[in-house]
């Protein structure tokens, strides 16, 4: 997952009516939907899909909107964020409360540091103690392969809204390898497996669970 930001700056005087663009080669969202000016004037940012250029969204400061397709100043506040235009948000629904799994509130309690050139995960002690031990998760579930079946997918804390994203971070993601066949669903799913927790993967994984097998939700 990153972050772009963007900012308009003048040496002298405003930046009326000032348009700024962000294209991604992905599926992308607002994550700050209400841009915020110096001197308090209005503004706005909405997503611009002219098929078939990347997804854009763009932020028009104070002033006459530029024309043609794109952002326009005042009026409503922009769509909520997760939202298309006109739309309700899109949110996940919520995973079951099963007894003895391991929570993702304690997996999402990693911190990214610099470690020379690149940032690495740093695991609390109640994380890393959970290297190497059989667990179990729930979570739902994303295909990394053809077919109804699956023995490569993501189990993540949230269901994915969009065909092109990740729905979580890094933190929120656990690589499954299964032994057993899973078949995809849109529903929570209960995976049994050996977890590790990786310090250094070149994929950027933080969890990975192997030998992993599902279990019957009750």
């Amino acid at each position: 997952m990153h972050r772009i930001d963007r900012r308009i700056a003048a040496a002298r005087g405003g930046v009326a009516c000032t348009r700024l663009m962000a294209a991604a080669l992905v599926g992308a969202w607002l994550a700050a939907p209400a841009p915020v000016t110096a001197q308090g004037g209005p503004a706005r940012a909405e997503p611009v899909m002219p098929a078939p250029s990347p997804v854009q969204s763009g932020a028009a400061q104070a002033g006459t909107p530029p024309a043609g397709k794109g952002v326009i100043t005042g009026g409503n506040p922009p769509p909520a964020f997760g939202s298309h235009a006109g739309a309700q948000p899109l949110v996940s629904p919520p995973l079951p409360v099963v007894p003895g799994t391991v929570p993702w509130d304690l997996l999402g309690q990693v911190k990214a540091v610099r470690v020379k050139d690149k940032f690495l995960p740093e695991f609390p002690l109640a994380v890393r103690k959970l290297d190497r031990q059989d667990v179990k998760i729930v979570g739902f579930m994303l295909p990394l392969q053809t077919g109804e079946r699956q023995t490569h997918f993501l189990l993540t804390v949230t269901s994915q809204t969009c065909a092109f994203c990740v729905p979580a971070g890094p933190e929120g993601i656990v690589e499954v390898k299964a032994k057993t066949p899973v078949r995809v669903t849109f529903d929570p799913v209960l995976i049994a497996g050996r977890l590790e927790v990786l310090r250094d993967d070149p994929l950027g994984v933080y969890y990975r669970l192997s030998e992993g097998e599902p279990i019957a939700l009750r």
